[in-house]
């Protein structure tokens, strides 16, 4: 056997005494020995190997688990964001039903409406068509030939003598003031059969 000085067995002595106070320790023992492992890897520490195989398949399906949890969280999240989509999506449907009917708008005018809303980014329909109908120009009133009289004259006031007198027969025959308007309207030349 080697001899060793003194010194060199004092050193020694408390380098043992040092790893077997670590080793032991209940604080620091784990991690000091996950360095010994890590630094010499074909050392048999039984606490990190049998941990190891016990431990290592139990990772790996808390693994999995976790995947699959996650998985199954992200697709309930998508779930409902869709059914949160539908229902919002048919409220604005039925927003956009109730505009059009209330404000008697054609397809067109929803289409106009629709881009009123993306051009002011208004999320209410009803808004939206009523600034659009604001925007409209004013409707004239549709000219030309029509089939009613283009001037009231109830009373006669407007017509004079002749206008008084017929007014007087419709009051007091109104038979034969039928039959004389009949016969002017038909001795009309514009009425004559040709």
């Amino acid at each position: 056997m080697p001899e060793i000085s003194d010194a060199q067995l004092a050193v020694y002595k408390q380098t043992t005494d040092l790893m077997e106070a670590l080793y032991a320790d209940k604080e620091h023992s784990l991690s000091f020995k996950k360095m010994v492992k890590a630094k010499i890897p074909g050392a048999r520490i039984p606490e990190l190997d049998i941990g190891e195989q016990i431990v290592e398949p139990i990772r790996t399906e808390l693994v999995e688990a976790n995947a699959k949890v996650s998985a199954l969280t992200e697709r309930l999240d998508k779930m409902q964001k869709d059914r949160e989509d539908a229902d919002l999506d048919g409220k604005f449907r039925t927003a956009l039903t109730s505009t059009q009917q209330k404000y008697k708008l054609t397809d067109e005018g929803m289409s106009k409406v629709m881009d009123v809303m993306k051009a002011r980014q208004l999320a209410d329909p009803e808004a939206a068509a009523a600034l659009y109908l604001r925007d409209l120009p004013p409707v004239k009133p549709a000219g030309g030939p029509g089939y009613l009289p283009q001037n009231i004259d109830m009373f006669g006031s407007q017509q004079g003598e002749k206008a008084e007198e017929k007014v007087r027969s419709l009051h007091n025959n109104p038979m034969n003031f039928f039959d004389n308007e009949v016969r002017e309207i038909l001795s009309d030349p514009q009425y004559a059969a040709a």
